[in-house]
């Protein structure tokens, strides 16, 4: 899991999602903005995505763990809030979404 240092609030994340920079891609929105040190992460994924709460969780959870593991982490500037708007089935979109984040 995620460092709660690297985590968005829900707060933030309101505030992220009112002033950020969007970016849209085929399976996922990513909206970026730079609101502090260090940046933070944070994944939303409504129900139209996963009908239920194990399988929103569990996605969540990978792409979290996904986003830990990445090697430039430390060297992010801008936090970001990733909303899905596709189900994620294969690990490979996963990295593919990962690495979209860390080039914004």
């Amino acid at each position: 899991m995620l460092a709660k240092k690297y985590r968005l609030s829900s707060r933030e994340c309101l505030l992220l999602k009112s002033s950020g920079k969007r970016k849209n891609t085929k399976s996922v929105l990513i909206i970026s903005d730079d609101i502090g040190s260090p940046a933070k992460f944070g994944v939303a994924v409504p129900k139209s995505v996963a009908k239920t709460a194990v399988t929103r969780n569990r996605i969540r959870r990978r792409l979290y763990e996904r986003i830990r593991l990445h090697p430039a982490i430390n060297e992010a500037k801008k936090s970001v809030l990733i909303v899905l708007h596709q189900p994620i089935e294969d690990g490979v979109e996963f990295d593919k979404i990962v690495d979209d984040i860390f080039k914004v």
